[in-house]
């Protein structure tokens, strides 16, 4: 080849051990990256989106036409990504070869897996249900005084927020009012919802590219998606025994984008998800629109294997951008080795562990210590010398025995206890 060897200093060894036996995956990252300093003279969040709709887009466009060439040429399958400018694809070695050769990529990585932070044992006995009606706040709500700030008027109203997890049941009774694409009398799911997971598996109950928002976790916690977007703006009708009034911004408007299958996801489907909460789309994935794009994004997942660094890391700078906020779960890692320090760094990974992510703990709301579960910091994040020591998480807040909705039926409720 023109490169000589050279070319293989530039591939992680598990895609060339893997890609020696088959067709494998691998993760094409150029060197050319949009610069978005530019948004940040930009005040209006709309404008703040466009710009770097547009940025990403042209970089993108412009860049990666010989590495789409090359893919072709040896029969490779791809999918182009402008979030980061990088490029998924599917192929054998002379596939491997040929876009590493390419003097505008700077890496081939393998393609990453990833998994939900899946719910924990709890720390304390229940709680989460009580018969005193006296007030409708539920109590890890009452613990950081949203209450008080609902009483001075600010209940979230105006914004929006996102999940990226395994879904959500929109017609839930203490979702459906809150989800931005129902009027009252009709739903369009067109820039409200998105399925990035397109492989069809029979065991899944939402199926593949599903057209309406759906949650597949049966397992896991009978509904996370579907919980933790209760826990940003759920409101159910009052029962007897039951606190319903399960969201900390009870106004707010939700989107989703279902990002995992079974809990368990790769970073191709995460990226989808972020790329489209930058501009999201019709659900035929027609008319990208920045405007629609939401102001809070809840993220549970952690990247736990064959990551490609600097591709995560790109997706939150231009989400921060993009003038969006990314709450992130610091993970369910905390109970840890023996000594005064356990537990201690067991932030492992990102989202979680970059600055530009805001990073959450969990602590019980009955005592209002620290989780046992809950991953602690700090986080040594880069390569020697410049390395750098981040404080993490950047806040905490009540995870364990957290009641919300869940996606057994359109009323059914549940505790679950974890940092998302």
């Amino acid at each position: 080849s023109a490169g000589g060897s050279d070319w293989r200093q530039k591939v992680d060894v598990s895609v060339l051990s893997n890609a020696e036996t088959g067709p494998t995956q691998f993760f094409v990252y150029l060197d050319r990256q949009a610069d978005l300093t530019g948004a940040y003279t930009r005040t209006a969040k709309a404008a703040k989106s466009r710009y770097v709709y547009e940025q990403l887009t042209s970089v993108a466009r412009e860049s990666q036409g010989s590495v789409v060439d090359a893919l072709e040429q040896a029969g490779a399958t791809h999918q182009s990504f402008w979030i980061t400018n990088a490029i998924v694809a599917e192929g054998g070695l002379d596939a491997v070869e040929a876009v590493a050769n390419l003097p505008e990529v700077e890496h081939v990585y393998g393609v990453g897996t990833g998994r939900l932070e899946p719910p924990v044992p709890v720390d304390v006995p229940g709680g989460t249900t009580s018969t005193n009606l006296t007030t409708a706040v539920f109590d890890g709500i009452a613990k950081v005084n949203a209450d008080d700030a609902w009483a001075l008027g600010y209940r979230g109203q105006g914004a929006v927020v996102a999940g990226a997890d395994t879904g959500v049941r929109w017609t839930h009774e203490a979702l459906k009012s809150r989800y931005r694409g129902w009027d009252g009398t009709t739903a369009s799911h067109d820039y409200n919802w998105h399925d990035a997971i397109h492989n069809p598996d029979p065991t899944n109950v939402c199926g593949a590219s599903s057209t309406t928002p759906c949650d597949d976790d049966t397992l896991i916690g009978g509904g996370h998606g579907t919980h933790t977007v209760g826990t940003m703006v759920g409101a159910g009708p009052p029962r007897a025994g039951q606190k319903n009034e399960i969201g900390m911004a009870p106004d707010a408007k939700w989107m989703a984008c279902r990002n995992m299958s079974h809990g368990l996801g790769v970073v191709p489907t995460y990226l989808e998800c972020m790329q489209w909460f930058i501009a999201p789309t019709k659900v035929d994935g027609t008319g990208a629109d920045p405007s629609k794009a939401p102001d809070v994004v809840n993220n549970s997942w952690g990247c736990v294997e064959g990551c490609p660094p600097p591709a995560l890391q790109d997706t939150l700078r231009a989400s921060r951008a993009a003038g969006i906020f990314y709450a992130v779960s610091a993970g369910n890692d905390g109970v840890g080795g023996p000594g005064p320090a356990a537990g201690c760094s067991t932030i492992y990974h990102p989202l979680a562990r970059y600055p530009e992510a805001f990073t959450v703990g969990s602590t019980t709301w009955t005592t209002d210590t620290i989780s046992s579960f809950s991953s602690r910091g700090p986080v040594l994040l880069g390569d020697p010398p410049s390395q750098v020591l981040l404080r993490k998480p950047n806040i905490t807040a009540p995870g364990s025995s957290i009641r919300s909705a869940l996606r057994g039926s359109d009323d059914r409720y549940g505790n679950l206890s974890g940092t998302s």
